[in-house]
């Protein structure tokens, strides 16, 4: 008799063994928070993911340039409102001094007033900046024309966005005869010619106002694009890298129950074993106590019998009577010798 490979447990542990390396992979999948951990995972994912990867950190970046162009233009707007509001006071100003029962004193009070709201325009003009990028003049000394600023490229339509050339000081604003006005200079003739000056660098003050906001426009319109675009890249390079966490869960509750089967399938194969040999080892221990009885039985009968009583009709009795009763019957011989392998 042969008790052969046990092919229900050797099974359970190959399957075992399968799904412990698939829920080692599942961890760390949940680990990292990554589906693709290395090349052997999904090496074609890998290359889109970084090529993904690549062109999202561009649009990013554009992004971030676009926004430090909006942070500029809203720096050199402030300081245009600001510029203009200066422009309205001295306005107010000079329509005071057209009134002509006001005294020269009362005048020249004017003249100082507007004088000290030009050295505020100017003092604007020459700090506004944003990272020592000028706009309302050339630098913080040089009172020319600011010089164009690229504030974003967009990559997706290759245009480009610059500021516009500013000169928003009292050089650029024509303001050079009030700053420079004496005592007793200002007068109503005077007042009447310079309002209509002021009036004009108002309306350029508004202009450059204007032309940023166009700016700001542009860049807005391109930012909220490379946005949109940014977020669908991410979304699907996400989509190739970033662990599913219900399939994970999934395949560890899979496992879950697949060990469990094999734990009870293997402790059903135990038992079914262990009651096999326990058979075995009784049938064998059975058969073996009659064939040491008897071999006595045969050489003190036999002798008793023969020494007592010749009659050969009595032993041939005897002899029917013990095979009748099962004891030589037995194949005694199988049980001698017996060739069991036990495989477990």
């Amino acid at each position: 008799m042969t008790i052969d490979v046990n092919l229900s447990q050797t099974i359970n542990e190959i399957i075992k063994s399968r799904y412990t390396n698939e829920v080692s992979d599942s961890v760390q999948r949940l680990t990292s928070g990554l589906k693709i951990n290395d090349t052997a995972d999904d090496s074609a994912g890998l290359v889109s993911a970084n090529s993904l990867k690549s062109h999202s950190s561009s649009l990013s970046q554009g992004i971030q340039s676009g926004n430090k162009g909006l942070a500029l233009v809203q720096v050199s707007q402030n300081s245009l409102s600001n510029q203009e509001n200066i422009l309205n006071d001295i306005q107010d100003r000079l329509t005071l001094a057209t009134d002509g029962t006001l005294s020269s004193t009362s005048l020249d009070a004017i003249r100082v007033d507007i004088i000290d709201l030009i050295s505020q325009l100017d003092d604007i003009a020459q700090e506004t900046n944003y990272n020592d990028n000028y706009t309302l003049q050339q630098s913080g000394s040089d009172s020319s024309t600011s010089s164009t600023l690229s504030l974003f490229h967009d990559e997706n339509s290759g245009s480009t966005i610059f500021s516009p050339e500013v000169q928003a000081n009292s050089t650029g604003l024509s303001l050079s005869t009030l700053e420079n006005l004496n005592s007793g200079e200002l007068t109503q003739a005077v007042a009447v010619t310079q309002s209509s000056v002021i009036s004009d660098a108002i309306t350029s003050v508004q202009n450059y106002s204007d032309d940023f906001e166009l700016s700001k426009t542009q860049i807005g319109i391109s930012v909220e694009n490379l946005t949109s675009i940014e977020k669908t890249t991410s979304e699907a390079r996400d989509k190739l890298i970033k662990t599913n966490t219900t399939e994970e869960n999934a395949i560890l509750d899979k496992y879950k129950l697949l060990e469990q089967s094999s734990e009870f399938a293997i402790v059903q194969a135990n038992i079914t074993q262990a009651a096999v040999l326990r058979l075995l080892t009784d049938v064998v221990n059975v058969d073996a106590e009659p064939i040491s009885n008897n071999t006595n039985y045969d050489n003190d009968e036999e002798n008793n019998f023969f020494n007592n009583t010749n009659d050969r009709q009595n032993n041939n009795f005897f002899k029917s009577s013990f095979e009748s009763e099962g004891y030589e019957s037995k194949n005694t011989q199988s049980f001698n010798e017996p060739n069991i392998k036990a495989n477990v």
